[in-house]
């Protein structure tokens, strides 16, 4: 939400701003320097607020980064211990697989980092939402066609990540088999 009150506190600041000159042109003709104060009061207490929203934005960008960080590696342990609950309930045979074995590997090797990406995704996919949500209501009230060319705007990058996260999915899955194999060979000449 933040980033959209810094938004809106702007067009305060820039509206205040505006009211104080028209004051100010106004008090010059007719000695009236009350409204002028108020006015450049209005100005200095929305500028005032505004800096605290921006602090505040910093704070809760480092905080979301940390959370974010520590979540995904609570996530990544935990995915890794029921990988090696789920592996040591398999019988022998079925761990001699070279299937079965690409498929701990691979799973084994994406629990280091895939958890936390997903969880940065969905976190920065939800706080995304806010933000379009928050700066529709007010773009709304400049143009409802504002919207709809911003929603558009970011189809292609929706589009292009969709599929590079199914490529990068596909990549690491064929990448399995060869590093299983360079492991074994690099074990026998070892």
């Amino acid at each position: 939400v933040l980033p959209a009150l810094v938004a809106w506190i702007g067009k305060r600041i820039i509206d205040a701003v505006e009211t104080a000159q028209q004051s100010g042109a106004l008090a010059d003709a007719l000695r009236v320097d009350d409204v002028l104060r108020a006015a450049q009061s209005d100005a200095f207490l929305f500028l005032v607020i505004e800096a605290g929203a921006m602090l505040g934005l910093l704070f809760a960008t480092r905080a979301s980064h940390v959370a974010r960080r520590l979540l995904g590696l609570r996530v990544a342990e935990r995915i890794r211990e029921r990988i090696i609950g789920e592996a040591t309930e398999l019988s022998l045979e079925r761990m001699e697989e070279p299937e079965t074995h690409d498929r701990i590997e691979l799973a084994r090797r994406q629990a280091a980092t895939r958890p936390g990406l997903f969880m940065q995704h969905s976190l920065g996919t939800m706080r995304g939402a806010i933000v379009v949500i928050a700066s529709a209501l007010l773009l709304i009230q400049i143009s409802p066609w504002a919207i709809i060319v911003v929603l558009l705007a970011n189809v292609p990058a929706f589009v292009a990540q969709v599929r590079f996260a199914r490529r990068l999915h596909d990549l690491a899955a064929e990448q399995v088999v060869r590093r299983r194999e360079f492991g074994y060979i690099e074990n026998v000449l070892t």
